[in-house]
């Protein structure tokens, strides 16, 4: 994130939200990277990006961190309060805030960021992260071919890109939809190929996308419904993984396997996932409140990434 104030602002989000009580402005000098100079020059910096925070609709609750003296005011976030209502939205929109979900998903796991969370902690600080997985990217940011397959795709032009499935093969699809399913983004359409509509995942184009022909090359069925497709879309076999999961913590990783009793301090739970790198951030997002057993390839992906987090 190149604009100071920007990642500046995003540490203090995440500092307000993962503490589980109200932080006092040195606290917030101490461990939120970006505030810097004199006493005064800082509080003056505090104050403009609290009205920036609540401008966006974020709310900053204020109260006295000790009943006996009011005098010493302190700052978080409510979790509760941190949603946002965003109604019907259209495809395009949804693509958007792809973008903004995968943003917020890079700036939590920065270095920054992750030595603002580490700097609470030192200071005493009851830090808990399963707060911040409301502004995890629950769906793939989409690929660099996005906007090519929605200008063909608004343009009814004929596509081309190579894709990698059984074998990597050049496809030719005339393109009828675009959504997101389970978190992934997909194209259907005709392919020439195979003579029938397909199924594709985004992730899966190799390479850039081109275009074939005029505008209006072909006509999109009246009747198509792209929800027929998406949904009986079959992928190649899951992989599985065992983790320990502490007690009473990971919620949404408990929701997504089998769990089982271990110890007086862990259960055990089984679950399947599909692309090993949006697995390992979801895992990355619990930090020592979920332990890989298996496999281990998921475990040495888990290392090398917190190994560049604190190096």
């Amino acid at each position: 994130m190149s604009d100071p104030k920007t990642e500046r602002l995003l540490n203090l989000t995440m500092a307000l939200l993962a503490t589980k009580r109200y932080l006092t402005k040195i606290e917030i000098f101490q461990s939120v990277a970006g505030y810097k100079g004199s006493p005064e020059a800082m509080e003056r910096m505090f104050e403009r990006d609290k009205d920036d925070l609540r401008s966006l609709g974020i709310e900053i609750e204020v109260g006295n961190l000790d009943n006996y003296f009011e005098d010493e005011q302190g700052y978080r976030i409510i979790p509760d309060s941190y949603g946002l209502d965003i109604g019907e939205i259209t495809p395009r929109e949804l693509a958007l805030l792809s973008v903004a979900a995968h943003s917020w998903s890079e700036g939590v796991l920065s270095k920054s960021s992750q030595s603002a969370l580490r700097k609470l902690r030192s200071l005493g600080i009851s830090i808990d992260t399963e707060d911040l997985a409301m502004g995890w990217a629950r769906f793939e940011n989409p690929q660099p071919s996005f906007d090519q397959l929605w200008q063909g795709l608004e343009e009814t032009k004929t596509l081309q890109f190579k894709y990698s499935s059984t074998t990597l093969a050049l496809r030719t699809v005339d393109a009828y939809g675009l959504t997101l399913w389970r978190g992934f983004w997909y194209l259907v359409g005709f392919d020439h190929e195979r003579n029938e509509i397909r199924v594709f995942k985004l992730i899966r184009i190799i390479d850039q996308v081109t275009t074939i022909g005029k505008s209006g090359s072909y006509a999109i069925p009246s009747d198509f419904d792209i929800s027929n497709y998406v949904t009986n879309f079959t992928e190649e076999k899951k992989h599985q993984a065992k983790l320990l999961i502490r007690k009473d913590k990971a919620q949404i990783l408990r929701s997504e396997g089998i769990v089982a009793p271990h110890d007086d301090q862990w259960d055990q739970i089984t679950l399947s996932y599909e692309y090993q790198e949006a697995f390992l951030r979801k895992l990355l997002w619990f930090g020592p409140d979920v332990q890989v057993l298996e496999p281990p390839a998921l475990i040495d992906a888990v290392i090398g990434r917190l190994t560049e987090v604190l190096s």
